[in-house]
């Protein structure tokens, strides 16, 4: 459940404060200041489709399952294959958590340069 929001209101004059106080600085009048909570913004939903029609994602029996697999291209480093699942998939962005040694970031380059003109990958470090 999200935190609500309050602020101070003087119920006299009605100045704003962040913070309780016991006397309002604007009117001069002591405990008039009280606790209200601010309005949450309702949340939205989610952008429909262009059509405004939401579609709800279906379960699929086991047989309906698309077991064909993605093209991908050899990274000519096995671990790394490994992990991505068999290599990188064209068209995708992989980041990279790890720490890494100004060694690792020169294979990587060296790598790419043994890519034929076709397979190349743009890296940023």
């Amino acid at each position: 459940m999200a935190k609500l929001k309050t602020s101070f209101f003087c119920q006299n004059c009605g100045q704003n404060y962040a913070k309780w106080v016991g006397q309002c600085s604007a009117c001069k009048q002591w405990n008039t200041v009280v606790e209200e909570v601010l309005e949450a913004p309702e949340k939205k939903a989610w952008k429909a489709g262009s059509s405004g029609v939401k579609k709800a994602n279906k379960p699929l029996k086991i047989g309906e399952i698309s077991t064909e697999t993605e093209v991908r291209l050899d990274t000519l480093n096995q671990e790394f294959n490994r992990v991505l699942g068999g290599g990188l998939v064209p068209g995708s962005l992989v980041l990279p958590a790890e720490p890494k040694s100004i060694h690792e970031d020169v294979q990587v380059h060296d790598e790419d340069e043994q890519r034929d003109d076709e397979h190349k990958a743009d890296t940023v470090s």
